[in-house]
């Protein structure tokens, strides 16, 4: 899931080079016109999870498609997105993040990416929040979403057992887990300080429990920086640093380092995606997950639909009705079948069979609440105060150097 920044200065630099013109061709489903390559950049961060998903999908494609060729490659991330941009050497179809982040919009604003609805893409299935996010100023320029994926908390369920621990059903319950697992001895959570988003995921995690009003204040145009509850989030972040909940050095390990002692059973928890289900299922113990519980007791999960299909288009692409026509079938029933039932993610459409019992667990929130993240991007500012708290007031709540009330003015002056 990464989400790095392309500079809005790269990408004005190189858009000078796009020309508008695109060539047609033929997209039949036989063999009988000439057949054409297209290079597809899929996501090399995910590769572990998905390499079987897409090997079995662009099969799929290859035998109903047979005349257009594909080269996939697992080199889409945004750094190597970057390069290409420089050098004008985009592939054909790329991965993208639709509106998780900003990249998407600045790729389209400036000129990266072939505008979709002249393909007339099938809209009929997909709920609206499926077409908001592949879209930038009303155009569509990715494939639709068809699974909510999202942040949440694994925890090892012998571990749980062996202490009497039931899975935890407010915020109370949660805190008193750690606080008994750390008095047996036992590392409570697995945390990757070290890591930019290792580090952010539980913060993703409690905010739409404990500081969801906060949240749709500032969605709906609230910059007067009071946000208690977003304040009272960063101290118990900080707070749980410093008490040894994430370990006894919380910076001292990276993302990869904090899922492998979480599978090797060396901490009870570790907060992960949906994503990684696959991941976690290998585990030689029982494991169980869970939404966090608000003070409440409501169960949040956090908006944010699965960017696993969703490409776009180059607009420089020699082929862009092949292209499109990759990227309208990783929307289509047979492609998101294949990947239900590789993969434990929920799904926002009724016609997709799912018999994982792991996604009857991932079910089980009562509300979808903001993604912090998300809501910080979505600011109408030039400043990027999502940066500034992903990249500067998390690392010093984490080291304790900034209380919760200072990281609320650290981004508030950024929006």
């Amino acid at each position: 899931m990464n989400m790095r920044r392309i500079g809005k200065n790269t990408l004005c630099l190189a858009a000078a080079v796009l020309f508008s013109g695109v060539a047609a061709a033929s997209c039949k489903k036989g063999g009988d016109s000439a057949a054409v390559t297209i290079k597809v950049w899929g996501d090399p961060d995910n590769q572990a999870v998905l390499e079987r998903v897409f090997d079995e999908i662009n099969s799929a494609f290859s035998a109903e498609y047979p005349a257009i060729k594909l080269d996939y490659q697992y080199s889409g991330s945004f750094d190597a997105l970057n390069v290409a941009v420089q050098s004008n050497s985009l592939p054909d179809v790329f991965w993208v993040q639709g509106n998780k982040s900003t990249k998407m919009a600045e790729l389209a604003r400036a000129g990266f990416l072939l505008p979709l609805d002249q393909y007339a893409p099938d809209r009929s299935r997909f709920p609206p929040a499926s077409l908001e996010y592949a879209m930038v100023d009303g155009v569509t320029y990715c494939t639709y979403p068809c699974f909510i994926d999202y942040a949440l908390v694994y925890y090892n369920a012998d571990i749980f057992a062996r202490y009497g621990i039931a899975k935890p059903r407010t915020w109370g319950d949660f805190v008193a887990a750690m606080e008994t697992l750390l008095a047996a001895g036992i590392t409570p959570v697995a945390f990757g300080g070290a890591d930019e988003w290792a580090r952010y995921w539980p913060v993703q995690v409690m905010a739409a429990a404990i500081a969801d009003d906060d949240l749709e204040r500032i969605k709906d145009g609230d910059e007067s920086g009071n946000y208690p509850q977003i304040a009272e989030l960063f101290d118990y972040y900080r707070e749980f640093c410093a008490r040894g909940y994430f370990g006894k050095n919380p910076a001292a390990q990276n993302g990869d380092s904090s899922q492998l002692a979480f599978l090797n059973g060396q901490a009870a928890m570790i907060f992960d995606g949906t994503w990684n289900s696959t991941v976690m299922k290998q585990t030689s113990f029982r494991t169980g997950c869970f939404a966090m519980p608000g003070k409440d007791g409501t169960r949040a999960a956090q908006s944010g639909y699965s960017n696993f299909n969703t490409y776009a288009v180059s607009r420089k692409t020699a082929h862009p009705e092949e292209a499109f026509t990759y990227v309208e079938f990783l929307g289509t029933r047979e492609a998101q079948q294949i990947m239900a039932n590789h993969l434990a993610s929920i799904p926002v459409i009724g016609d997709i069979t799912v018999n994982d019992p792991m996604v009857a667990e991932f079910s089980g929130f009562d509300k979808v609440g903001n993604n912090i993240y998300h809501v910080l991007s979505g600011v109408d500012t030039s400043g990027r105060p999502q940066d500034v708290f992903h990249s500067s007031v998390l690392p010093a709540l984490m080291t304790g150097a900034m209380t919760g009330a200072e990281g609320v003015r650290a981004f508030t002056a950024e929006m």
